[in-house]
């Protein structure tokens, strides 16, 4: 492909516009900047497109020097596969499916030399509904509330935007009663983003639970008060919302730890992986819900199992045979409630649903996943 199919009805190439200027700029280059688009604001409605920024000229370009773009198909796939029970592994958001998010956007972003981490992977963002509040709402809450107080006060006024924000959310509200189920369904975003070949970009707040009350346009002026503003102490008091944070800076490492699979930095590089059935077969069912993707190659580095099931009820995993597997990562909500803790005399403000120090065997050869979970398995050597 050698060069994006696009609408240049409305636009030029953007490598004929102050885009490549940018990314060929000396200086930018000579202190290493990373640039980075929110594509879908170049040019408004007939703008520049997702995937059509452009890698920098000549040895840069191929040194894979180029514009990285916020990947919103990657946020719209991921929460409607989280929240959309007829969401299946190879329903599309635009381009994209299932293993087309986990790998780096390819289409999108390699056509003209870029490489995967120029792939923004993200699901929250500063305008649109916090992570918590996707799993707390079905709809914006943007009329008279704590973060909108002139519709209240002044329902006529012209600062009363009755219309602001997105109402396509692909959110979902699991109910006041299941604060497991968001926190479940929270671990499982952040466990998307790190394990998907890109690079990952978290919201402030979401690690410790953050709300904005069902607001899904909170980053205005009239949002500016203490309902929104980032109350960096208060979330300190709350067990759950310490477990969160842990569980978000152990995964951080743990991405680290594994960039030989989740961080290749070109197309085609990395440890190789199969995408398998629950029988650890090849294929896998695309229509369905769960899936296991499996980095086999030991000589790049511990073999991985990541098991995938959006279905919701359980489904059994066969493991690959031959080896000892331990867990890493369960993002069920078994793990984060009170009785567990409880039973087992775990710290309450550690996270039990990650384990990165590899001490917890897989007894037998298969893995019973419960519904909505996603769970990291690591071969020992």
């Amino acid at each position: 492909m050698g060069e994006r199919d696009l609408d240049y009805n409305k636009c030029d190439n953007p490598a004929n516009t102050v885009l490549q200027d940018i990314i060929d700029d000396p200086v930018l280059r000579q202190y290493n900047t990373r640039i980075i688009a929110e594509p879908w604001s170049a040019g408004g409605n007939y703008g520049i497109k997702t995937g059509a920024f452009p890698a920098a000229s000549g040895a840069a370009g191929a040194a894979g020097v180029g514009w990285d773009e916020w990947h919103g198909y990657f946020r719209a796939w991921w929460r409607a596969f989280m929240t959309d029970d007829t969401w299946a592994l190879n329903r599309r958001e635009g381009p994209a499916d299932g293993g087309f998010t986990m790998t780096g956007s390819f289409d999108l972003f390699g056509w003209n030399g870029r490489r995967p981490y120029h792939s923004v992977n993200f699901v929250s963002v500063h305008d649109g509904f916090p992570m918590y509040d996707l799993f707390s709402y079905n709809a914006k809450q943007n009329l008279c509330g704590p973060l909108n107080p002139v519709c209240c006060t002044q329902p006529l006024s012209p600062f009363c935007d009755r219309d602001s924000g997105e109402n396509n959310n692909r959110s979902r509200d699991c109910g006041q009663a299941n604060e497991d189920v968001k926190r479940q369904l929270m671990r499982n975003l952040f466990v998307a983003m790190m394990i998907s070949h890109g690079t990952p970009l978290l919201l402030g707040g979401d690690e410790w639970i953050r709300t904005q009350l069902g607001n899904n346009n909170a980053y205005s002026s009239g949002a500016d008060n203490e309902y929104n503003w980032f109350d960096w102490g208060s979330w300190q008091t709350y067990d759950e919302k310490h477990r969160m944070h842990d569980f978000v800076r152990s995964l951080l490492r743990l991405r680290k730890a594994k960039a030989y699979a989740w961080a290749p930095d070109a197309y085609g590089a990395g440890a190789p992986f199969a995408w398998k059935s629950e029988a650890n077969t090849e294929p896998p069912d695309w229509t369905s819900h769960h899936l296991m993707v499996h980095y086999y190659d030991a000589n790049q580095g511990p073999e991985l199992c990541i098991l995938i099931n959006l279905e919701r009820t359980n489904v059994s995993f066969t493991l690959p045979s031959g080896r000892a597997w331990v867990r890493l990562v369960d993002t069920q909500a078994y793990f984060d409630r009170p009785e567990y803790f409880t039973m087992t005399g775990a710290p309450t403000r550690e996270s039990a649903n990650i384990d990165l120090s590899g001490t917890t065997p897989v007894p037998g050869a298969v893995y019973d996943v419960p519904g909505s979970t996603l769970v990291i398995l690591e071969a020992q050597p």
